[in-house]
């Protein structure tokens, strides 16, 4: 101690020597310091005995914090400044002062030597920390050697942030040159054979990126600074506002729009398929303009109204209405943290979603396009024309029935070269579908100043139907502004209009069930036009091209008014009003025509009545919504508190007519109609909800997170008492890496937070007026005179209330080697209370039964994602990896149930207490009858039953098969959905890779595939394998005509849908600097693209897509999309 002290003392007397040389200002120039050089040389002597203490006084001094914000200072300002603040003396040469210019620095708490190393680099000046001397020399020029080139040379160097904290990852790489390394556990990197005239580009996620000049220097100390405009593109988008996502308590996915690019679709959800866990999206195809697309967040809340709520800007609005090309980034809610200020509105999740702004700066004009061909996907495998002539004859003789056709007869149509009078069987697939062009352009304008910006889009596409007349045809324009007249307020102003078209034949849905039910030997077309006809009259072309039209002309407008107010530091008032306005015009008219098939003119087919029918469909939505937000800081204390008012209003009106026997099929007006036949309805519908709600955020030193939520909604869904409920949200995190006992796990795991929430979430998807008792007209006679009545439709239950989702979720985010790999991971527990359902009432009361509060649901799940990013020397690569998990049950149904939808024909789903929401119901099968005394033994379905037949089981016991022996005999949503993109990128290629699925997930095998033998239309080429006497090991059963036991809905005809898909596949290549500066624009980019190139699923021998919920095929098949498309930025 006494050895410290005198060590202490010595060095006092030095610095107070040194500052009577140099004055009060404290620095010491190079020829008057000569003196302190000689003594400190002398201190050499003592170093060993004194080496410890050294050690300790270098620490401390090392650690010294400064804070110090100047705006073009003089350099002996700053050091003077930094002298005071640490007591640290500078020595340099006397012309360092007369070289350097102006130095600005904006720092606070920071650690010295990032300090010192950020003047140095902007005044080409060295530092170097000797005890409690800071000495300061100028960096030496680069030698001139003008007459050949330098040898390359090896640099290397360490990355930190402004605290001198290692940036973990950093990239560091040579400008214009396929060189560059990233920064270790300890923020070092090393870069061989660099030119000595290169530049250095230094980048890290959240901080300024560095262009720094080599100038003849190999060994580089680099501070980075935190970008805040990247930071704002870091913070996620919440309920009224954005938190960081190192602070964010919450179960909240994003997906950018880099990530929605990807994905050339002409339909927003579709790109959202499988980039985030949790959200389950099923494409299920559809015809151009009318695709079959459903977004679930965390399985099946409740047994009505699935849909997640979305907000385009604050503003609710269909999920389908959004050009994918104006996405900025989505936000996907899921737990009742993140979603429970949306109340009565977010038990079934919310999806976020943020549309592009302009940026300050010049002029931006950009073009997103692509020119797509569209095939038929997966489809099925007619059985050959003698394979079903084969096939045929065994179902009618196992009917009782003679064989229709003869071997000669089997040969001789097999082997005859005329098609026409001999068409092949099920052969409609090759004439029905065609490749079909698509095509999607979108521009963009924007830029403008601080004070106000503009962003201005236009999108044209047009979509054929890959068989002729359907089509889509698309049109949108938007435009978003900025206006900041001071730092005090802030407006903007959007508006989005929206025409869409779309066409479709009269009767489409037998286009597709004909293909496959009623035309075999059909000649599709003959020479001079005409349609060859089934002995139904059937034939899917006349269907699609005789039948009429089907036009849809949907129209939407949304203008959105945004203010903000900053009233005080850290006080903001913002204000917002919007509006949405959509017109749908539907028009329908059906054909008269008349078929003859001219090879066979006993069959015929004939429409003799021609309809029109017209539907108007007006919705109107008023939103308002106003904030009052502040934010304070207290050392290491961080609040936040919201408070906001919230009320929409929405009202709708619809009106129907029709009338048919028009004169002619050119007249196509209603008033053309005859009016001996016509109708006309209409509705008005008007609703509202008022809400309160508020946010309180508390966080200390970025390590412990606490957030607190609620909202009090009012609907006018619900009256009396029940017209308001309130719905609470708590949650917490702990950055449990930002311990002190983290350290020796820093290296490995440098961000690690444990999460967890509870809270409640409400849904009011009843239909208005439930509590109100609804009357229906009626015509009667009275006095023996026509009169109109009317009487009472159902009983009112007043007492209805809102449905409740209770939900709890645990979770952790992490950061793992060397920041290159993030994992976030999630376990949830959710179950929904009070589900508005109308429970039966006996048949007697003569009234439809009352909507009361009944159900219970249950969903358990968990979650997990992985994003991995990295380097190697000119490869850059990234990989994204999400699965979820989740099983639904329905808890309480109050002791009734099963309720049963759907029919034998069509399929049965049932929802019953302990079984999942909507499962496949039917009867078990156990294989096929083996012999005649199985068939004798056991239950059976039908008395007309024989061995090769399908042997149900009997779950009664009564040696019966009746429907209460049906059960559940598959769940068709899925028990897991994952996702998987990667990226790469070599020079100037690219290359994307998506791949999705589905596992657990069933199917029923229905219409003409399970009832092979009795079907007269298509047959499967998979169902050559039936039972016959010969044949006992078959897989399906003997056909049969004139019967349909065989194709009862059973587990016989369920499979397993579980699928992975090679979703899309993109090639891209960006065009060099050097030939987009001759043409004068300033990035362009080409690609090659394929959607749904290739599945894995036992649903492919079937022919049909596995994110079909039904296995009929009978439906406009999911298409393989290839796609040529170019962005460029001019």
């Amino acid at each position: 101690m006494q050895t410290n002290k005198r060590y202490k003392s010595m060095k006092q007397k030095v610095l107070c020597k040194a500052t009577a040389m140099c004055g009060s200002g404290g620095y010491a120039t190079a020829q008057q310091s000569s003196s302190v050089r000689n003594f400190l040389l002398s201190m050499k002597l003592t170093g060993v005995i004194l080496l410890a203490a050294t050690l300790q006084v270098s620490a401390s001094t090392y650690a010294q914090k400064v804070t110090i914000h100047r705006q073009n200072s003089d350099l002996k300002t700053i050091l003077n400044e930094i002298r005071k603040q640490t007591g640290y003396y500078f020595i340099f040469d006397k012309d360092v002062l007369q070289h350097t210019g102006p130095v600005t620095i904006q720092a606070t708490d920071q650690e010295l030597s990032a300090v010192l190393g950020e003047i140095c680099s902007k005044q080409r000046l060295s530092y170097e920390i000797r005890d409690q001397l800071i000495i300061i020399t100028p960096q030496p020029a680069p030698a001139q050697q003008p007459d050949r080139l330098p040898p390359p040379v090896n640099i290397s160097g360490r990355v930190t942030d402004a605290k001198g904290q290692p940036l973990i990852g950093a990239t560091v790489r040579i400008k214009d040159a396929q060189k560059g390394a990233q920064a270790d556990a300890n923020g070092h990197f090393s870069i061989q054979g660099v030119d000595e005239h290169a530049v250095l580009i230094v980048s890290y996620s959240g901080y300024v990126t560095q262009e720094i000049p080599l100038a003849g220097q190999t060994e580089f100390t680099i501070v980075l600074k935190e970008d805040i405009k990247m930071l704002k593109d870091m913070v996620v988008v919440v309920g009224y506002g954005t938190q960081k996502k190192v602070s964010l308590t919450s179960a909240v996915s994003v997906i950018q729009a880099e990530d929605i690019s990807r994905r050339p679709v002409n339909n927003s959800v579709q790109a959202f398929q499988g980039l985030t866990p949790g959200l389950t999206i099923q494409d299920q195809g559809g015809a151009p303009g009318r695709a079959n697309v459903t977004a679930r967040i965390r399985g099946i809340t409740t047994l009505s109204g699935n849909n997640p709520l979305v907000l385009v800007d604050g503003i609710e609005q269909g999920i389908n209405n959004i050009n994918p090309d104006d996405i900025e980034s989505v936000s996907v809610l899921k737990d009742a943290a993140a979603t429970s200020i949306y109340g009565s509105r977010a038990a079934t999740g919310v999806i976020l979603v943020t549309t592009k702004r302009a940026k300050e700066g010049q002029l931006n004009v950009s073009y997103n396009g692509y020119a797509a061909l569209q095939q038929l996907g997966n489809h099925p495998t007619a059985m050959s024309t003698e394979d079903y002539m084969r096939q045929q004859n065994v179902a009618y003789v196992n009917a009782g029935q003679a064989a229709p056709y003869t071997e000669d007869y089997i040969k001789t149509y097999v082997n005859s070269p005329d098609r026409i009078k001999y068409p092949l069987a099920n052969d409609f697939y090759n004439v029905l579908y065609r490749a079909a062009p698509q095509f999607n352009n979108n521009f963009s304008v924007s830029g403008g100043s601080k004070q106000f910006k503009a962003l201005a889009t236009v999108r044209y596409m047009k979509q054929d139907g890959i068989t002729d007349n359907f089509s889509n045809d698309a049109r949108e324009i938007r435009l978003n502004t900025d206006f900041t007249p001071s730092d005090k307020f802030r407006f903007s102003a959007d508006g989005n209009y929206r025409m869409l078209y779309t066409t479709a034949p009269q009767d489409a849905y037998n286009v597709f069930y004909n293909t496959l039910h009623g035309a075999q030997f059909v000649t599709p077309r003959y020479p001079d036009g005409g349609y060859g006809l089934s002995a139904q009259g059937n034939n899917p072309l006349v269907n699609r091209d005789l039948s009429g039209y089907n036009n849809d002309w949907f129209n939407t407008f949304s203008a959105n008014l945004r203010g903000e107010w900053n009233i005080l530091k850290g006080l903001k008032f913002s204000t917002q009003y919007a509006i949405v306005s959509a017109a749908e015009r539907v028009k329908t008219f059906r054909d008269t025509y008349a078929v003859v098939d001219e090879n066979n003119p006993s069959r015929t087919k004939t429409v003799a009545t021609n309809q029109l029918n017209e539907n108007r469909n007006n919705n109107f939505q008023e939103t308002i919504n106003s904030l009052l937000e502040y934010k304070q800081q207290w050392g290491k204390h961080n609040f936040g508190i919201l408070g906001g008012y919230s009320q929409i209003y929405t009202r709708g009106d619809t009106l129907t007519g029709f009338r048919n026997t028009f004169y002619s099929n050119d007249i196509q007006a209603l008033s053309a109609g005859a009016a001996s036949s016509r109708d006309n309805t209409g509705r008005d519908l008007e609703s509202g909800l008022r809400s309160y709600f508020g946010r309180l955020n508390y966080n200390f030193d970025d390590k412990y997170l606490l957030e607190i939520n609620g909202r009090y909604d009012g609907s006018s869904n619900f009256t009396g008492d029940n017209l308001y409920s309130f719905f609470p949200s708590f949650s917490a995190g702990w950055r449990i890496s930002r311990e002190k006992f983290w350290q020796p796990l820093a290296n490995i795991i440098p961000e690690f937070k444990l999460r967890g929430s509870y809270g409640n979430t409400g849904n009011q998807t009843v239909n208005a007026y439930s509590f109100y008792e609804a009357l229906n007209t009626l015509n009667y006679v009275f006095g023996g005179n026509a009169a109109t009545g009317y009487s009472l439709q159902n009983y009112a239950n007043r007492d209805i209330k809102w449905e409740t989702t209770r939900q709890t979720d645990l979770g952790f985010d992490a950061t793992v080697l060397n920041n290159k790999l993030d994992v976030v991971f999630d376990y949830y527990d959710k179950q929904t209370s009070g589900i508005l359902l109308s429970l039966a009432i006996p048949g007697a009361v003569g009234l439809n039964p009352p909507v009361q509060n009944a159900g219970v649901v249950s969903n358990k799940g968990w979650e997990l994602g992985l994003n991995y990013r990295d380097m190697s020397h000119k490869l850059h690569y990234a990989f994204n990896f999400n699965i979820s998990n989740n099983i639904n049950r329905i808890v309480d149904l109050k002791g009734t149930g099963p309720y049963i939808t759907g029919s034998p024909n069509d399929g049965l789903y049932a929802n019953k207490t302990g079984l999942p929401i909507g499962v496949l119901w039917g009867f078990k099968t156990d294989g096929l009858y083996k012999d005649a005394d199985d068939v004798a033994k056991s239950a059976k379905y039908d008395t007309n039953t024989f061995p090769g037949d399908i042997k149900y089981v009997d779950l009664t016991g009564d040696h019966k098969i009746t429907a209460d022996d049906r059960t559940m005999i598959g769940d068709p949503f899925p028990h897991y959905t994952f996702g998987l993109t990667s990226n790469f990128q070599y020079g100037n290629f690219d290359l994307y890779l998506f791949l999705q699925g589905a596992l657990k997930q069933d199917a029923r095998i229905s219409g003409a595939f399970a009832d092979a033998g009795n079907n007269q239309g298509f047959v499967i080429d998979i169902e050559k394998d039936y039972w016959t006497p010969e044949h006992t090991d078959a897989r399906f059963a003997r056909p049969q005509k004139f019967t349909d036991k065989n194709a009862q809905i059973s587990d016989f005809w369920v499979i397993h849908t579980g699928y992975i898909r090679v979703k899309s596949l993109q090639l891209g290549y960006t065009l060099p600097k050097s030939l987009t500066d001759r043409i004068k624009i300033k990035k362009a980019r080409v690609y090659l693209a394929g959607a749904n190139l290739f599945t894995i699923s036992k649903a492919n021998e079937w022919g049909i897509d596995p994110e079909f919920p039904t296995g009929r095929a009978d439906y406009y098949p999911q298409t393989r999309v290839y796609t040529l498309g170019a962005n460029v930025n001019f």
